[in-house]
């Protein structure tokens, strides 16, 4: 990361391995596309590069299937894993990517080989992969051995023919991208600040969608700005940080950054926090070596974009006071929202830090063909790196706020905005089409294995035009609804926001405040604990995934939070929308009325509720079953609770009890049907809650108040033979 290692130009040279076996630390000067003697001999005689090279690939591929022969042939690369780390050190770059990606405490003896193949990829097309097999099982003769040992220039055709050869081991790949050259690339010479400063100079000036409305605009400019930022100085190429009252300040068109980053990490017992005790001394100074490492990184990366603003949650938040976090965590979306970029600090491998040592050559593509006709090839590193920041469930809503998010502290910088996504490594292609390029909705995903992560185009959707307001307050009968691309957009958030863990459970809801008020400025639905009242009920039909929680885990159920959100209890849920509606049922009819919700506080509806107070309680009329908990034995033997009516007119009702809430024998269950529907071959469908009363809560309205416990679906007969009824839910 910012790495200051000097790059020198180069022409087609050959960078040969050493002879002895240890170990040597990568050079001071690096040169890009240098191929060592066997990278180079492999890359000329492997026919699938040379067929990919001239846009033949899908000519070659259809012609090895009809032979029924493997796409691939096999190659010696070296005659141990040390030499090619030898070789890497000595600057080919191939082996540098290689032996980036692997782990060099395995057997240092193993044979390495390399193979190159094709992989269908659909309607992407094909990739090429150079795959480093690292590996010592050769079922052969020891004659056959000491061939394969001396006959580097036969292995090609040697191992292709040879079915006792079977690669084991590990192995390492890169992916090869064929690009359309304006002219020769020798070199690597963009440093990974002039890149960010690229990438961000190119959003100001060309991405109208990333200036979009900032949230807010009917408050005046100081409201918009965050309470307290860090002014990091204004002497050239020093700090000199303090803390400073937006509201006191004549510059009321400040521009500023934000960060993010992993509390695990930069939360030590030494780290300096803002307190009530130290709020008139930070204003003065903020003493930098009383910073996390994380945290001066940001400060200097703010100053070299040129900026001289800069937000940090511990620093900007007073640590000590409840009523100022409680405060500063409803304002989100405008401090996120209203940025200009965020720093997010990935944390890699658990280093706080920002910038990270590396070797160019382990990070930039390298070249390894040029043609005539101007195509060359280029192999690229496939990195996968999981990384604490995106884990935290806090930084999920800062991602999708802000309009610009540059990603810091891994071997390579990457970029999202509204428009555009990036890594520094393809930045080295500059000046140069990418030809078949994967369409990713983030270039970062296969990198961080964050496809589990939902992108800022998810949040651009609920944010946008592409989803209606709604005309009413009531849902439309049938499908198709107009809301329901709003509704699976919506989801795809929650899904991401499950899988992200929090130092403290309870603050789940309260951390995607900021992206429900960003979307009520939008749009205009009403937010209630994690769901939105124009979607109910459809936002309320939830169960839980296979990883059921054990009796020990069950204590993480959230009492503060209405049961009936998904956000009440922690793990993963699957929701009705995922996998039914449009497939299990094509016509559906809503038979639940809901007459409203009351809340405690204008801000319980964002945070659930705080233990002090009520709970949010939701009212609605719906078709009712009265019936008791029971065992029923299935013709396995296999015992489950069921709850069976009391009109005993039809069968038990098999629920999906929610974790901690399964009744006990013969306790009263009230089941709610929300959804009626069928298929498209006319088979009838139910789906509702298990419900049943809750004990110590305040009645409503001299009614008694209910708590959800479970969740069923399946064909009930008749729902106009079900009793209908008003049902308070808390």
């Amino acid at each position: 990361m910012f790495s200051n290692l000097p790059y020198q130009n180069s022409s087609n040279m050959s960078a040969t391995p050493p002879e002895t076996p240890e170990s040597e630390p990568p050079p001071k000067t690096v040169v890009p596309h240098v191929l060592c003697d066997c990278c180079s001999r492999i890359v000329k005689k492997s026919e699938i590069i040379q067929a990919f090279a001239a846009g033949r690939l899908t000519e070659y591929m259809d012609t090895t299937r009809l032979k029924n022969a493997l796409s691939s042939k096999w190659f010696l690369h070296n005659y141990s894993v040390n030499y090619l780390s030898k070789s890497s050190a000595t600057g080919c770059h191939l082996c540098s990517l290689a032996v980036a990606q692997f782990d060099l405490d395995h057997d240092r003896n193993y044979q390495s080989f390399v193979s190159i193949f094709a992989r269908d990829r659909g309607i992407r097309g094909h990739a090429v992969i150079f795959r480093f097999h690292h590996t010592c099982l050769l079922k052969s003769t020891d004659e056959l051995m000491k061939q394969v040992l001396d006959d580097f220039d036969g292995m090609d055709t040697l191992l292709s023919r040879t079915l006792d050869f079977i690669p084991g081991g590990y192995f390492t790949d890169l992916q090869l991208t064929r690009v359309m050259s304006k002219g020769a690339v020798n070199t690597f010479q963009p440093q990974s600040i002039s890149t960010a400063q690229a990438w961000m100079n190119g959003c100001l000036r060309n991405h109208p969608k990333c200036h979009r409305k900032p949230f807010g605009m009917s408050s005046t400019e100081h409201e918009l700005l965050p309470t307290r930022l860090i002014d990091i100085g204004t002497v050239d190429g020093k700090l000199a940080p303090r803390l400073i009252l937006t509201s006191t300040s004549e510059n009321v068109s400040i521009q500023y950054l934000t960060l993010s980053h992993s509390w695990a990490i930069t939360s030590t017992d030494s780290a300096l926090k803002l307190t009530s005790r130290n709020l008139e001394l930070l204003q003065i100074h903020i003493p930098i070596e009383g910073l996390p490492r994380t945290f001066q990184d940001a400060l200097e990366i703010t100053r070299r974009l040129g900026y001289r603003y800069l937000w940090i949650d511990s620093l900007c938040i007073m640590q000590d006071s409840e009523s100022d976090w409680h405060r500063e965590a409803l304002s989100m979306s405008s401090i996120y929202g209203n940025s200009s970029c965020n720093i997010a600090a990935l944390g890699v491998d658990g280093a706080d830090t920002c910038f990270r040592q590396r070797n160019p050559l382990q990070v930039i593509p390298c070249q390894i063909t040029q043609q005539q006709d101007g195509t060359s090839i280029y192999a690229g590193p496939k990195l996968e790196l999981d990384t604490p920041l995106l884990r935290r469930g806090w930084v999920m809503q800062e991602r999708l706020l802000s309009p610009r998010v540059l990603y810091a502290g891994a071997a390579r910088l990457f970029w999202e905005c509204c428009s555009h996504t990036a890594s520094e490594d393809l930045q080295s292609l500059y000046g140069e089409q990418l030809l078949r390029q994967p369409k990713q909705a983030c270039v970062w995903v296969g990198f961080l294995k964050a496809n589990k992560y939902c992108t800022k185009s998810d949040f651009e959707l609920l944010c946008g035009s592409q989803t209606s307001r709604p005309e009413s307050g009531e849902m439309s009968q049938g499908l198709p609804d107009p809301r329901l691309k709003f509704a699976q957009a919506w989801l795809k958030i929650v899904r991401g926001y499950q899988r992200t863990e929090f130092t403290y459970e309870s603050d789940r809801l309260i951390a995607l405040s900021g992206v429900a008020k960003a979307i009520e400025h939008s749009k205009g639905f009403t937010y209630v604990a994690g769901t939105w009242k124009e979607l109910w009920p459809l936002d309320l039909l939830w169960l839980y995934s296979q990883r059921y929680p054990s009796q020990e885990e069950v204590g993480f159920t959230i009492p503060t939070v209405p049961s009936w959100s998904w956000a009440a209890i922690k793990w993963d849920k699957n929701f009705y929308l995922e996998n039914r509606i449009g497939f299990y049922m094509d016509r559906i009819t809503y038979l639940a009325q809901f007459n409203g919700f009351t809340c405690p506080t204008s801000t319980a509806r964002y945070t659930g509720s705080r233990a002090d107070e009520k709970g949010i309680r939701l009212t609605l009329k719906s078709r009712v079953k009265r019936g008791l908990a029971t065992w029923r034995s299935k013709w396995s033997g296999y015992s489950v609770l069921t709850v069976r009516p009391s009109d005993k007119v039809w069968v038990d009702v098999d629920c999906t009890w929610d974790p901690g809430q399964t009744p006990k024998l013969g306790e009263s269950v009230h089941l709610l049907m929300l959804i009626s529907g069928s298929n498209n071959t006319g088979f009838p469908f139910h789906v509702g809650l298990a419900v049943m009363q809750a004990e110590g809560v305040q009645k409503k309205d001299g009614q008694p108040c209910y708590r959800r416990v479970g969740y069923f679906e399946g064909d009930f007969g008749n729902h106009e033979t079900w009793d209908e009824e008003t049902i308070c839910l808390c």
